[in-house]
């Protein structure tokens, strides 16, 4: 099986300086490049430049998939709205490192051994994936714990670590966290009971007569000067600045606190268990659609040697004549009678009276070895 590597990165914040586009160049000779984006596909051969050292000197968004289950995602962040504070209660080795480099955060998100499809295409993932880095710059950390769950989940996370504050709005994903959820393959049951106590987004949020009433509160000089940065668009991040500043002084946050502590281990020991009630009620359905299944065709089996009934020394005759066709399609119709017809004489006590006009048959056509291996297979002659 021939290699796939699929890299990508994005500008989202600014366009690329020439200088910084002729530097990609010069890190390879045949990726698609422009003032916003960096693709390069691998089928033989390695990336020649570092991913982490291009995060941190010009891209906001890295994108990674390998046909061997590989996958990374990174994000760039103002430091102003994603702080190493924040990030670190939810690291989780390979699977959710932060970090910071001058006046930005960057997280980088990873999963190992997956089990993927060698049709992958990595184009298929990066935009479904961005919104979370507006998410995350508007105090939304779901994607965070969700780098975190996986950690649980691949035992990164010891058993005895305590679960980080947990997010809003987990049992209800938007699309971009769902796909993030997939990108690293996070079980459902371990999602599914690590959400539970998870409180509605919207219960969560703030209402707007709280957040009119604070904005209120600040200083006539500073509120002209947000106002002027936003109008000259001196600084692109002025909004998100506001509503951090709010979460972090506001009594009401957009994190909720779990009822009760929850740890890595209590939480995978539930998923198992989960998983294990969900593997068991699947069975019993299945049980109930096999035995409906059962009854139809008993049903409608019923009904054919219904219609049969009455019409045996018919059947008998059109047995004959198909099989004085020699053609081999005729020899599978005569044996689709034939069992029509055992069928009915087991039901009417009749199975040695069949026995024996179908030994008289066999006989009659000894010399046509394809009907009687076709009667041999419907166990019709043995």
């Amino acid at each position: 099986m021939s290699e796939y590597q699929y890299y990508e990165f994005r500008a989202i914040d600014r366009l690329l300086t020439d200088k910084e586009v002729a530097s990609l160049h010069a890190i390879s000779s045949r990726a698609r490049i422009n003032s916003t984006s960096f693709v390069n596909v691998y089928n033989y051969g390695d990336f020649r430049g570092n991913p982490k050292a291009l995060m941190e000197k010009c891209f906001d968004a890295f994108l990674y998939v390998a046909n061997w289950g590989a996958h990374t995602f990174m994000l760039r962040l103002p430091k102003r709205a994603l702080g190493s504070l924040e990030c670190a209660p939810f690291q989780a080795g390979d699977n959710l490192r932060a970090w910071c480099k001058g006046e930005y955060a960057i997280l980088c998100f990873g999963a190992d051994e997956l089990e993927t499809d060698y049709e992958e295409d990595g184009e298929d993932w990066i935009d479904s994936l961005l919104p979370i880095r507006a998410d995350l710059c508007r105090g939304d950390f779901r994607a965070l714990y969700l780098g975190w769950l996986a950690g649980v989940q691949s035992e990164i996370v010891d058993d005895g670590q305590p679960e980080p504050p947990l997010p809003a709005g987990l049992r209800d994903l938007p699309p971009a966290l769902r796909s993030l959820a997939q990108f690293l393959d996070i079980d459902a049951d371990l999602l599914e009971v690590a959400a539970e106590i998870s409180v509605d987004r919207e219960a969560a949020k703030p209402s707007s007569e709280v957040l009119s009433g604070w904005i209120a509160t600040l200083p006539e000089q500073e509120k002209n000067s947000l106002l002027f940065q936003v109008a000259s668009g001196e600084d692109a991040h002025v909004g998100i600045d506001l509503m951090r500043r709010f979460q972090r002084e506001s009594a009401k946050t957009a994190v909720s606190e779990p009822s009760a502590s929850r740890t890595a281990g209590e939480l995978r020991a539930a998923a198992d268990r989960r998983s294990s009630e969900n593997a068991l009620r699947d069975a019993e359905r299945r049980r109930l659609e096999q035995e409906r299944d059962a009854q139809r065709q008993a049903a409608e089996r019923a009904k054919c040697l219904d219609a049969l009934e009455g019409r045996e020394a018919q059947t008998w005759d059109q047995v004959d004549a198909l099989i004085a066709t020699k053609r081999p399609t005729d020899y599978d119709q005569a044996v689709t009678l034939l069992t029509d017809l055992r069928d009915l004489a087991n039901r009417k006590n009749g199975a040695t009276a069949f026995q024996e006009r179908l030994r008289n048959l066999c006989a009659r056509h000894a010399a046509k070895s394809s009907l009687l291996r076709r009667l041999r297979a419907a166990k019709l002659e043995s």
